[in-house]
């Protein structure tokens, strides 16, 4: 074999493994390893013998080839301009990965053409789009600007990010960085964010996880010529409400006489007694709380701090009336912060008077991680401790009062989080809660309901470490949560199929038997993978495929010169272009009729013709939409399998068939 045909089966042959389940015929000439002297003057004879002169650095005879391809000189019997995946050559053969004009895009680069390169690469990349283009694209670019004056980047962060006070644990950080010289690079807080094509405009929406306090978020973004900008935010995480601390209550003539403040741990923004707000909350500190509660009235207190956390409760002149009336006046028994706590008389014998907004041992049903619990504690003798799951609800200088009222937000676990509140007064007496929380996941993001999905083994012909890392980071970036597939793992059938086939794991290369066992193993996506060498950097690429019919979905690939560094990262990067492509969503079902039901939702939503859909009757009225339960038949979950795809609707099937009827109008969908 010549040297020039081995270089055109590294860089070509893997390629044609990646057809929609079949691969080129061998024995035609659009598979044969290319010589010098050409047998054939066909378009495809000249691409694959540029694409291995190229592969052996042969640069301008490479770059004349594709000219040929593209009828840009005489040579072949007709030319081919359209780059494509796939295409057919003559009869029944066909050719994967036909990249002529990207390739010549790549040849003028190489050969110190920037300006002559980019039209090429531009138009690859309009006609079939991939990394390798991509990346060409972006160094034709930067060279072309390499000698431009031009201004740095700039930042705009959109106004909800600008906010600095937040009550969130992970904040989405949204905005456009723009750049004369195009925006190459972009980070937050180090972390780059991923990009492929450089562009004037680079919009961006990153989650940023908090820790309670002050939080620098530090975005940097890069053009093609290297000029960088940097800009600090600052956030404030608050993640603890406001509370209200009676230190004195005083029977009046019939009225009640209150005394207290409201306080919070960073900022109040927010007091209101009965509707009027009360002046000037002091930062970190303490507000003043006087008023007079008329006999059998109540006043509503409100209190917001700068984040939004909020705090709620009511002063009643009947609880006053009810909890006081055996003293004329209780107040704080601490003069302040740093004072001695008294003793209580020996005759105080009275527990604390514990109300949580949940009643005791009662038990909650949520669908979130956190749980936001209140309520206020009284006692007469004066308040030494107050806890939630040990955790002092009482801050420094509000040991001895009379009164608390409280909120807190609970991390909470998966399945029933039990919570202990404990309340004990000066005298030593106390009093405790319990709740029950149970953390429930709505039922329709079951992972039972999502797609699944088999990934094979990657097709490569060389880099073994790299193939097998890049199938880690695939395999990992698939099961990341928000969950999008199931992925099916080799222990849940693939040793088995393979032994009962009698197939090797070589024989997983061929894309024709990654689909069969896909399909054997009920996988209802197969992700057939391949690393292929392409020039001097790998190309990732993934062909996504619905397996009860062998339809190829889409491919999406990425493109990398320097694997060792940032294969993983464009893996990743990979990952999220499929999951973009098959995006989670929520409907209606809008009509029913037969075997049909119509849904409100549509290509512009990312629905396509293998878009399937979990069906849910609505909850009770009040019942939060996460409480909606799956319709099942049997054993069998009711699912929509579209059939008409429309641009903002579908027309799907409803199955299993036995499952006719159960659907209703009104039903609620949500993508498998």
């Amino acid at each position: 074999m010549s040297r020039h045909a081995s270089g055109w089966m590294a860089a070509v042959g893997l390629a044609a493994l990646l057809g929609a389940g079949c691969a080129s015929d061998p024995s035609g000439p659009a598979a044969a390893a290319p010589s010098e002297d050409l047998r054939f003057h066909n378009w495809w004879n000249y691409y694959e013998r540029g694409m291995a002169r190229l592969q052996d650095d042969q640069v301008t005879a490479a770059r004349e080839d594709f000219e040929r391809c593209l009828e840009l000189r005489p040579g072949a019997r007709f030319g081919n301009p359209k780059d494509a995946l796939r295409v057919r050559t003559y009869g029944m053969h066909a050719l994967d990965s036909y990249f002529p004009n990207r390739e010549l895009g790549v040849c003028l680069y190489l050969g110190g053409q920037a300006d002559r390169a980019i039209p090429y690469l531009e138009k690859s990349l309009q006609q079939a789009p991939s990394g390798r283009a991509r990346h060409y694209l972006n160094l034709a670019r930067r060279q072309q600007l390499a000698a431009a004056a031009l201004a740095p980047p700039r930042i705009e962060v959109d106004a909800a990010s600008r906010a600095v006070w937040t009550r969130e644990r992970v904040r989405d950080l949204a905005g456009v960085a723009r750049a004369e010289g195009r925006v190459q690079d972009l980070a937050v807080n180090g972390s780059p964010v991923f990009i492929e094509l450089a562009e004037a405009a680079q919009p961006f929406r990153e989650p940023v996880t908090l820790r309670e306090g002050i939080n620098p978020i530090r975005i940097t973004a890069r053009d093609l010529a290297g000029r960088e900008t940097s800009e600090t935010l600052e956030w404030r995480a608050d993640w603890r409400p406001p509370a209200l601390v009676i230190t004195r209550a005083e029977p009046a003539g019939g009225d009640w006489k209150v005394e207290g403040f409201a306080v919070d741990d960073q900022e109040l923004a927010r007091f209101e007694v009965g509707g009027l707000a009360v002046p000037a909350p002091a930062a970190g500190g303490r507000t003043p709380l006087r008023l007079t509660l008329k006999a059998g009235a109540q006043a509503v207190i409100l209190l917001e701090d700068r984040a939004g956390n909020r705090m709620q409760s009511k002063l009643s002149a009947e609880a006053l009336a009810r909890d006081w009336a055996s003293a004329a006046t209780w107040q704080l028994a601490a003069a302040g912060p740093g004072a001695a706590i008294p003793e209580a008389a020996p005759a105080d014998a009275k527990k604390p008077n514990l109300q949580l907004s949940v009643g005791d041992g009662e038990a909650v049903v949520v669908y979130h991680d956190q749980f936001f619990l209140d309520g206020v504690v009284r006692d007469r003798g004066g308040l030494r401790q107050l806890t939630v799951m040990g955790e002092s609800q009482l801050d420094e200088g509000q040991e001895g009062c009379i009164e608390k009222h409280f909120s807190t937000f609970i991390d909470l676990e998966p399945g029933t989080n039990l919570v202990w509140i404990t309340a004990r007064d000066l005298a030593g007496n106390s009093a405790s809660q319990q709740v029950a929380i149970v953390r429930r996941l709505a039922d329709y993001l079951n992972e039972e309901y999502r797609l699944t999905v088999a990934l094979p083994p990657l097709s490569h012909v060389a880099q073994d470490t790299a193939a097998f890392k890049a199938h880690q980071v695939l395999s990992g970036k698939i099961r990341s949560r928000p969950v999008r597939f199931r992925l099916l793992e080799r222990n849940e059938g693939w040793e088995a199929i393979l032994q009962e086939q009698q197939l090797s794991q070589s024989a997983l290369a061929d894309p024709s038997v990654q689909l069969r066992v896909g399909k054997l193993l009920a996988a209802e996506l197969v992700f057939l993978g391949s690393l292929l060498q392409e020039g001097r950097g790998l190309t990732l690429r993934v062909q996504v495929t619905e397996s009860s019919q062998g339809e190829a979905l889409f491919t999406e690939d990425v493109y990398s010169e320097d694997p060792a560094g940032d294969l993983a990262f464009q893996a990743e990067g990979l990952v999220m272009k499929i999951k973009q492509r098959l995006p989670l969503m929520d409907g209606q079902v809008v009509k029913v009729s037969g075997g049909r039901a119509l849904v409100n939702v549509g290509a512009l939503r990312g629905v396509t013709s293998a878009s399937r859909f979990v069906v849910a009757h609505p909850p009770a009225a009040g019942a939060p939409r996460e409480a909606a339960v799956v319709v099942r038949t049997g054993e069998r979950f009711v699912q929509l399998a579209v059939a008409d795809l429309q641009a903002e609707s579908a027309a799907a099937l409803v199955l299993p068939a036995e499952a006719i009827g159960q659907v209703q109008a009104g039903d609620l969908i949500y993508a498998r």
